[in-house]
């Protein structure tokens, strides 16, 4: 199953009436510059891909036989001396790294575990979990972790300005201008995270349109990721009080579903590690330092 937080009451009775709504995340990938330019400068001189950055760092790597301090030195001049050829040169290398992508997140819960108290810190204590089949039928996929150190990172980031730079020559060939190759790419890049937290479990269900430019009313609809209250396990807020004051808010949409359906109302604090549970895991990390 798969939880996800906000910060207010009102926030989590929006949702649960009207859907989640998705947000914008920043997708950001900076792949290595030596392992990009390596297999980069070669397709462009095997495939004739020209332009004036193109074929000074062509014939810079045939000056200097290769990727080495002396053609870095050069580069390093070259860009010193040059803003326009800066420009250029972080387009040809990572135009592909960075764009904005609308995304719902929910972590997953695994045999019932339990959730560190800093996650609801940062996230907030009113909580959904949603049922598995929700998420697969609404194309949720979990997060891939990348970490940068990694070749794998360096594949990734040589594959992205690999695939600009055949674009490119597609779109000059065809005499327009495609964002097909740049869409499909952030299709697969709105499920990596760089660096990031592995232990979150995290899943996203991706939007597939650019929500900032959904502005009219029937748009607006489209922001929204709906679920009926039936594709709810439980909901989770932090204090008695609020948990007797939803049910009462709750009855309309509860009252023909059957009670062995309808979603668990608990509180927070049963889904948080407890300070003593916190403490058992920080030492078996110890132990197996």
């Amino acid at each position: 199953m798969f939880i996800t937080f906000t910060r207010e009451y009102k926030y989590l009775i929006d949702n649960i009436k009207n859907g989640f709504l998705f947000q914008n995340h920043k997708i950001e990938y900076k792949p290595s510059t030596e392992h990009t330019l390596s297999k980069l400068i070669p397709l462009w001189d095997e495939y004739k891909i020209k332009s004036p950055n193109k074929d000074f760092l062509v014939n810079l790597y045939k000056k200097h036989e290769g990727i080495n301090s002396n053609f870095y030195n050069e580069l390093s001049n070259k860009l010193s001396n040059s803003k326009a050829f800066g420009v250029n040169f972080l387009r040809d290398l990572v135009s592909y790294n960075c764009d904005f992508i609308g995304m719902k997140c929910f972590t997953e819960i695994r045999n019932n575990q339990k959730i560190h108290p800093q996650h609801t810190g940062f996230f907030g204590e009113y909580g959904i979990l949603m049922k598995h089949e929700w998420m697969i039928k609404n194309g949720g996929s979990p997060v891939v972790y990348v970490d940068p150190s990694l070749q794998f990172s360096n594949l990734i980031g040589s594959t992205l300005s690999i695939l600009q730079t055949l674009d490119d020559c597609t779109q000059h060939l065809a005499g327009f201008k495609s964002t097909y190759v740049h869409k499909e790419i952030f299709n697969v890049l709105a499920f990596v995270e760089v660096a990031a937290h592995s232990f979150e479990y995290e899943w996203r269900i991706v939007h597939p349109f650019d929500i900032n430019k959904l502005n009219t009313e029937k748009e607006e609809k489209e922001r929204r990721l709906p679920f009926t209250i039936k594709d709810v396990h439980s909901i989770f807020v932090p204090n008695i009080q609020e948990r007797e004051k939803l049910e009462k808010d709750l009855t309309y949409q509860l009252k023909d579903i059957p009670n062995n359906e309808k979603p668990k109302i608990l509180l927070t604090n049963n889904i948080i590690l407890s300070d003593k549970d916190i403490e058992n895991i920080d030492k078996i990390l110890e132990r197996n330092e």
